[in-house]
């Protein structure tokens, strides 16, 4: 049992004009109070009639209630801005009442009011972070006190939660991919990214266990499953202005590339990750690299295209001791069908080259332009005998297909193998003294070397 502190208050219908005049407001009381309203729960008519006194003109709406379920019905049906409640109510005490409205709103403030000072109930009270706790009697100049302050601190709070809820929003809009991690775990995904990895909250994508190096393909050029499963680190730890990551989405068939940067939080172990959709940029820089190394007129790789394929080729036969062949084939008097013919029909004549011989290759032979009416033919995995076949049955194909005016064009062939150790230069000059010996031989033939 509590020990009571003060006598019951005196009933108001004895209190005199001056006490009454003493509760009216005074102009220079905080204008706060006016915007917000208040829940007063008491069981005592008496002191609701005071605190309805004191409080109907100052605040914005005053709601009573009589017990605990009464007024959790009023803050329910109301969602008043200030709590003011007994501690010993009917039905259901008041801390019992705030603990069940905590579950709903944990930051709306509580001022508590009893004639008691009873141990547990003020622990309880603690533990329910109660903003306020008054004993009775207590004048009106402490419950406006106190109310003010609950206003007061719930205007700053609605300030900042508004603020929140704005940057928020900005965000959430931000087509860019945003994510915050405390201490390396995700605290905030924007709703651009959720959306993208297929989520509708931040909750969703917790509770399915599944994590953002699920949806990393390569970061900073690294693709194997321990630099992906680091993607934070990698990123942060790059010491560079960003990193290149490639991100897929719910549907696995579509993806992006991404510039990721990040930002620590001051004196904290929080991050902002933000990665920016580059896509299309790395789009263009690939069409830029395909048509740097594409021939224009015959859609074959040009000098350069071809020569860097061919070096790697050569690269995996000397580490997998694979044979690997060239072919090389210039057109015979080709200067003759444009100046009889013109250039267009030497265009056409050159299109259509490369379109037979195209089709008639293997997949994984490379093809490409050297240059001028000269072509070239690697065959990995071919010896000498085996590359000497596929240029004759070119030489046939040529020879049946009658390309350009008249009879048609011939070809002249030289063919030759990779040697062990062989530089690309060496390689190609001994392929192009090959040629030379077929040109020399009466054309349309085939010479190897």
């Amino acid at each position: 049992m509590g020990v009571c502190l003060s006598h019951s208050l005196t009933p108001m219908a004895a209190m005199t004009n001056k006490t009454a005049n003493s509760l009216k407001p005074d102009p220079d009381e905080p204008q706060t109070l006016r915007s917000v309203s208040v829940l007063h729960v008491e069981d005592d008519t008496i002191i609701q009639f005071h605190m309805r006194t004191i409080l109907e003109k100052r605040v914005r709406e005053l709601f009573s209630a009589a017990d605990g379920v009464e007024g959790l019905a009023m803050f329910r049906a109301h969602a008043p801005d200030v709590i003011i409640t007994d501690i010993r109510v009917p039905r259901m005490n008041g801390l019992e009442m705030i603990e069940i409205i905590r579950e709903t709103d944990p930051d709306i403030p509580v001022i508590v009011t009893s004639a008691y000072s009873d141990a547990d109930y003020l622990l309880k009270a603690i533990e329910l972070g109660v903003d306020k706790y008054l004993i009775k009697p207590f004048d009106h100049r402490q419950v406006v006190k106190a109310v003010s302050r609950a206003a007061e601190g719930m205007a700053r709070q609605r300030e900042i939660n508004e603020a929140n809820r704005f940057n928020r929003f900005l965000l959430d809009i931000n087509p860019s991919f945003i994510v915050v991690l405390d201490d390396g775990e995700v605290e905030y995904v924007n709703s651009t990214f959720l959306s993208f990895m297929g989520f509708r909250s931040l909750e969703a994508f917790i509770l399915s266990g599944r994590d953002i190096a699920d949806f990393v393909e390569d970061v900073g050029g690294h693709q194997d499953a321990t630099r992906i499963g680091r993607w934070f680190e990698e990123i942060t730890g790059s010491g560079e202005d960003g990193v290149v990551v490639r991100l897929k989405g719910c549907d696995e068939r579509f993806g992006g590339v991404f510039w990721a940067t990040f930002n620590r939080f001051p004196e904290t172990r929080k991050y902002v990750v933000v990665f920016t959709d580059i896509t299309r940029l790395d789009d263009e820089r690939k069409l830029l690299s395909l048509q740097a190394r594409t021939d224009h007129l015959t859609g074959v790789a040009n000098r350069l295209g071809f020569s860097e394929r061919l070096q790697a080729e050569i690269a995996r036969a000397e580490r997998y001791g694979q044979p690997l062949s060239l072919i090389m084939f210039d057109i015979d008097d080709f200067k003759r069908v444009n100046d009889e013919h013109g250039h267009e029909e030497g265009d056409r004549v050159l299109k259509a080259l490369a379109k037979l011989v195209w089709t008639n290759i293997r997949t994984t032979d490379l093809f490409g332009r050297w240059g001028g009416e000269e072509f070239l033919v690697a065959t990995p995995n071919c010896d000498l005998d085996q590359a000497l076949r596929t240029a004759e049955k070119l030489r046939d194909l040529l020879c049946e297909a009658a390309i350009g005016p008249g009879r048609g064009i011939s070809c002249s062939f030289g063919v030759t193998s990779h040697r062990k150790g062989e530089s690309m230069d060496a390689f190609l000059r001994r392929l192009d003294e090959a040629l030379y010996v077929a040109k020399k031989s009466g054309k349309d033939t085939i010479s190897s070397a």
